[in-house]
């Protein structure tokens, strides 16, 4: 099931909530825009602002930051440090607080050949699992370290702003991982 598809007219939302008490809303989101429905859907529960792949690599283009892929998709190397550049953006033309909803993607299934092996830092024995699924956790694995590490940053960079930040962090699904994904 895809949420933003049943979404037909304005949803209240939290992001609706903080847009109603003056905040600025950003929704960041390092792939399609069409995926998920996100274009359409960000916008009916209350996001003004969006930033999907290409607004990545525009930025790129324009500037000399760099970007990275990793496991095939905008690492969350580069997805932490787009996070910063939104907040900072924004604080530099408005007064007005901001919510940011950013989703990462390095993280993302597939889980099959994520990562050349010499990249793996995962050491994994299980009798009881065959090797491709195996090879599908140590990429995984590998995807929640680079995750980890960028959250990190991400802390980091929050607790040296002088403007009070609030952080939630969650996961939008499980990963599938497993025979048949089970």
């Amino acid at each position: 099931s895809v949420p933003y598809q049943y979404l037909d007219r304005p949803t209240e939302s939290y992001v609706s909530i903080y847009k109603e008490m003056g905040y600025n809303t950003y929704g960041v989101h390092p792939y399609i825009p069409a995926f998920y429905s996100r274009k359409s859907g960000y916008p009916l529960i209350g996001i003004d602002h969006l930033h999907f792949e290409e607004d990545f690599y525009n930025l790129y283009h324009q500037s000399d930051w760099q970007i990275y892929t990793s496991g095939g998709y905008i690492s969350d190397y580069s997805f932490e440090e787009y996070l910063e550049s939104v907040l900072e953006s924004t604080e530099q033309s408005t007064d007005a607080p901001a919510f940011l909803m950013g989703i990462s993607m390095e993280a993302h299934q597939p889980y099959e050949n994520k990562y050349k092996q010499s990249d793996l830092k995962v050491i994994a024995e299980n009798d009881s699992l065959d090797e491709a699924t195996l090879g599908a956790f140590r990429n995984y694995t590998m995807a929640m370290w680079n995750a980890d590490a960028a959250l990190g940053r991400l802390v980091d960079y929050i607790d040296g702003r002088e403007k009070e930040t609030i952080l939630v962090y969650f996961g939008d699904h499980l990963p599938t991982l497993g025979l048949n994904y089970a």
